[in-house]
């Protein structure tokens, strides 16, 4: 199993690498790290489009590099552009392809450093997704070679909840 971790070419931000490296090195599992790029449309006279498409293709390797640069060769990662129509899409099928058992993505740029904010993707990231989601605070970081040392969870009474626990229970076990 392995984690799915978005970056985005567009706000190049280290929080969600920061998370991801430090949960897969708890986990014993790899990264996937995914630059989603809109698909390419039919040819048009202009050349406008192919252009576009060239700049979003060059910002997802530039983004990518930086990606590898910030996670060092500690893990083992993957790094590719994957296309689909929106973020969101793009990261529930990588992470349903790949049997990924979580994305990580960073806060909306307008959180408070050290906060989370929600934008439109990972709002809708949050109510679609086939795996869990760990969205990363804004500016979070963590030294080179951190793992989770503590794992909390809060208990309600229901049912649900107790599932919850007993995850929690399973986490901190492994």
């Amino acid at each position: 199993m392995s984690i799915v971790v978005g970056v985005d070419p567009a706000h190049r931000s280290a929080s969600a690498l920061h998370l991801a490296g430090m949960l897969a090195r708890s986990s014993g599992t790899s990264l996937i790290v995914a630059a989603i790029v809109p698909p390419a449309w039919p040819a048009t006279a202009g050349g406008a489009d192919a252009e576009w498409l060239s700049y979003t293709r060059e910002a997802a390797d530039s983004t990518l590099d930086h990606a590898a640069a910030v996670l060092g060769g500690s893990i083992a990662a993957e790094y590719l552009m994957y296309e689909a129509p929106s973020a969101r899409r793009g990261l529930h099928s990588l992470a349903e392809e790949r049997d990924a058992g979580l994305i990580v993505v960073g806060s909306a740029t307008q959180a408070p450093q050290g906060r989370i904010a929600l934008g439109a993707e990972s709002d809708a990231l949050l109510h679609a997704s086939p795996v869990p989601v760990a969205i990363a605070p804004r500016g979070y970081r963590v030294e080179q070679g951190s793992r989770v040392d503590r794992v909390t969870a809060a208990y309600r009474g229901t049912g649900a909840s107790a599932g919850l626990v007993l995850g929690a229970a399973a986490v901190s076990a492994s």
